[in-house]
Parts: structure tokens; sequence; C-alpha cells
């Protein structure tokens, strides 16, 4: 818990300020010859600002508002999952290798499940592609877990040696 409290007193500042600007303040300095699609982007922050604020916007399929802030909320869910996972270790850790093994294989599974049936640089200009691979949490939370799990291995396999 404290590392996520740590966390989100880090990253949330910066990342508060960057989404007022994205929404607010950065449409009153319209400007530029592609300005229509920035625009477009910003005005979906109108009615999903919510989201964002509160970093879930990456787990809902549609309309993202502020879409390079998918990093930020992931980082804070992957954050959430292994403050939970790192609880329930020191009370019954041989449970959640179970669990954290499980979680780690779905995610896999999940991942290799989704196809990309687009030319690889045409892949970030397809909202698609976007909300499935990059944006969503679920693609990335495999490595994520991977980390949790071989740290869970290490300590089991040390106090055994003891």
């Amino acid at each position: 818990m404290k590392l996520l409290l740590k966390k989100i007193v880090r990253l949330y500042p910066l990342y508060f300020f960057s989404l007022v600007y994205f929404w607010i303040i950065n449409p009153a300095i319209n400007t530029g010859p592609v300005w229509h699609i920035y625009q477009q982007e910003a005005e979906l922050c109108s009615t999903n600002w919510w989201r964002s604020l509160l970093l879930i916007d990456n787990l809902f399929g549609d309309n993202h508002c502020f879409k390079g802030s998918w990093f930020v909320q992931a980082e804070i869910q992957f954050t959430i999952v292994s403050s939970v996972l790192i609880y329930l270790f020191r009370k019954r850790p041989n449970i959640t290798l179970l669990i954290s093994g499980c979680l780690l294989a779905i995610s896999i599974l999940f991942t290799s499940s989704t196809n990309i049936d687009v030319p690889f640089f045409d892949m970030m200009n397809t909202d698609l592609t976007f909300k499935q691979h990059f944006a969503s949490s679920f693609t990335h939370l495999h490595f994520y877990l991977f980390g949790v799990f071989a740290l869970f291995c290490k300590k089991v396999y040390q106090e055994s040696d003891k």
C-alpha cells in the first residue's frame, strides 16, 4: 500500500497537469495543418475526463481521452495488482504462487489470442489496433507479472534452503 501511495503522489500531479493541458489549455491555441485530428481527440475528454482522472481510461475499449496516458494508467493498475499479490504472498505464499502463475498464463493467452491484421507501419494509425494492443493493460500485464512471479519463486526457493 505504501508503494502504491508513493507512486500516485509522484506521478499524479504531472499527470493531472498534462491532462488539463491536453483537454483545456491546448485547444485554446488552435492552429496547425492537422489541428482537426487533435481537436477530435481533445473533444473526447469532455465526456470521458473522469475515466482519465481515475486512471482507468485504458480499461475501456472506446473513446480514449488523452491516448498517450495509457502507460501511466497501466503502471498504476499493475502496482495495485502487485501490491495485492505481495500482501497475499506474506500471508499464504504457496496459494499466491498459484494465483500469480494462473494470472500470468491468462495474460499470455489473452495477448496471444488477439490478432494483428494490419501492416506494421499502419499499426499506430489504426484505432482498433491501439485499443487492443497498446492501450489495454491486459496485453502488458504478463511482463509485469513475470517479474512478480520470479520474485515469489526466488523467495520460496531461498526459504526452502534454510
